[in-house]
């Protein structure tokens, strides 16, 4: 995202609401810009004599999309302050060039949006920045609405144009992705931010604020009783989170500034010398926007003049995580679902069968008795024994006959006892 800040001639408060078509003619540019050069933006907020938007160009279209807004409108606020009867400035912004601060995080985008919103509450104009007189502001609350249809004022310089254009503010592409692709939850949580600080507005403010009505009375030629800004100080082109977190990228965003201003200073050199085909250097879009000149692209570890993906690419990307979230997550159930229905048919099933009472009667067994264990010789037939001086018959079917004989006396040996 880029913050975009210009300031009016000698502080005036040309873009006070001192006219019913000042805002109107700042959403319509806006929506022109936005259809020309298809910028994303973010927020708007006029504060009497200066404005702050929040924009972010996927190409060198940013710096179109800012000539669209500011010579545009000065044009029609030179027409609407001399049908008014009031001197007409010619240059209703001043000589400086649009302040561009590149948030090259999501704290430095939130940081922004909130100073941004807040600013005229600061001012002392409104109590909340919803005060607002239509096209003074636009803020958060406007990611939820969806596009808003803003018709072409009624003016010379404008009779030409579109009579309806739609005008879409979507959160920076940065801060969505942080939140998840959360819409709600980032708006709620920028809003509860965004309370406190009211209230820490309030507690602080020792005057009532001004109103819508009060603003409505301003003349365009009035400043503030301020001192004027210092001057001849260079402004920084980079926002990073503050502290230890984002002091790597405020090194690397450093580094790249210098690198670039010194290359322009270089191609301004060669431009007064007759080169007017070479590339102009990163970042250097006012080259593209005005002399009609390549730019050179960002590295692919660049952090300044990268393209970075849009808010629309970034909610489809999440959206297709989210829709396979989803489906992992169905799949995951219906699994679970299966094994659970497994294991309740199991219980059941053990349940029915212990709830069953089996009754049978025993079957009669027959007992006999064992078989002789057969012996060597086989056949399953019984060994027999006798004395050698029995004289019945042995059994024919003996498998074997062992023969007992009486003991002889053995006679004595040597290693004997003696007697």
């Amino acid at each position: 995202m880029v913050g975009i800040t210009r300031r009016a001639t000698l502080r005036k408060a040309f873009l006070a609401p001192w006219h019913e078509l000042v805002g109107q003619t700042w959403a319509y540019l806006l929506a022109y810009a936005q259809m020309e050069t298809g910028i994303e933006l973010h927020h708007s907020s006029l504060v009497a004599n200066h404005h702050h938007t929040g924009a972010t160009a996927n190409d060198h279209q940013l710096d179109r999309a800012t000539w669209y807004m500011h010579h545009d409108l000065a044009c029609v606020l030179n027409g609407l302050l001399e049908a008014e009867g009031y001197d007409s400035p010619g240059n209703v912004f001043d000589a400086r060039r649009p302040s561009w601060t590149t948030c090259v995080d999501p704290v430095a985008e939130e940081r922004r949006i909130l100073y941004d919103s807040m600013n005229a509450v600061a001012a002392g104009f409104v109590e909340r920045p919803e005060q607002m007189p239509f096209g003074h502001h636009f803020g958060i609350e406007h990611w939820l609405e969806g596009p808003l249809t803003i018709e072409c004022p009624d003016v010379r310089y404008l009779h030409k144009r579109p009579k309806r254009l739609p005008l879409t503010f979507t959160p920076p592409a940065k801060l969505y992705r942080e939140e998840k692709g959360d819409m709600e939850a980032l708006v709620a949580r920028l809003r509860a931010t965004q309370d406190e600080r009211i209230a820490e507005e309030a507690a602080q403010r020792t005057r009532p604020v001004r109103g819508v009505e009060g603003m409505r009375a301003m003349h365009p030629w009035d400043e503030p009783r301020t001192k004027r800004e210092p001057r001849g100080e260079r402004e920084p082109t980079f926002a990073a989170a503050p502290g230890e977190e984002g002091r790597p990228r405020r090194i690397r965003c450093g580094l790249e500034t210098s690198y670039q201003r010194a290359h322009n200073r270089e191609r301004v050199d060669s431009w007064k010398n007759g080169d007017k085909t070479s590339p102009a250097p990163t970042g250097a879009l006012r080259w593209h926007t005005f002399h009609g000149l390549e730019v050179v692209p960002a590295g692919p570890d660049a952090i300044l003049g990268a393209v970075y993906p849009s808010f629309a690419e970034v909610k489809a990307e999440l959206d297709a995580e989210r829709e396979a979230r989803g489906i992992r997550r169905a799949e995951r159930r219906r699994a679970q679902a299966e094994a659970d229905a497994r294991q309740a048919a199991l219980h059941e099933a053990e349940d029915a069968a212990a709830r069953i009472q089996v009754r049978a009667e025993p079957e009669p067994v027959e007992l006999r008795p064992n078989p002789p264990k057969p012996t060597r010789g086989g056949g399953g037939r019984v060994t027999e024994t006798r004395h050698v001086h029995d004289t019945t018959p042995p059994n024919p079917d003996a498998a074997r006959i062992i023969v007992l004989r009486d003991r002889r006396p053995r006679k004595r040996g040597r290693g004997d006892p003696p007697d």
